[in-house]
């Protein structure tokens, strides 16, 4: 079942989420089952919203990349994560690609 999950990341930066992302590497080589990453920053931190086709997915992503390299690059881990059924998701094009 495809899932939303919402982000919340007090104190990280976005020089720290930048390196983060470089280290890990979604951009070039994305993960399986991630279908949506939407990133802004507030006063206290990170904001992402992710959309991925399982919890199985995001949970193999979190586990063999992305907390190694929280870790290696000495980055805080103590976000929150709410994770959500997906319910829809769309493009700004209007092409709708999961719905329950």
């Amino acid at each position: 079942m495809a899932i939303m999950v919402i982000i919340e990341w007090e104190g990280l930066t976005p020089e720290q989420y930048d390196q983060l992302r470089a280290a890990v590497g979604w951009l070039d080589d994305a993960p399986v089952g991630g279908r949506c990453h939407v990133v802004a920053f507030g006063d206290d931190g990170v904001r992402m919203t992710d959309v991925w086709d399982s919890a199985e997915d995001l949970q193999n992503f979190v586990e063999g990349r992305l907390m190694p390299e929280v870790h290696n690059l000495g980055l805080p881990d103590q976000a929150r994560l709410t994770v959500l059924p997906l319910h829809e998701l769309s493009l700004p094009e209007g092409d709708q690609i999961l719905a329950t």
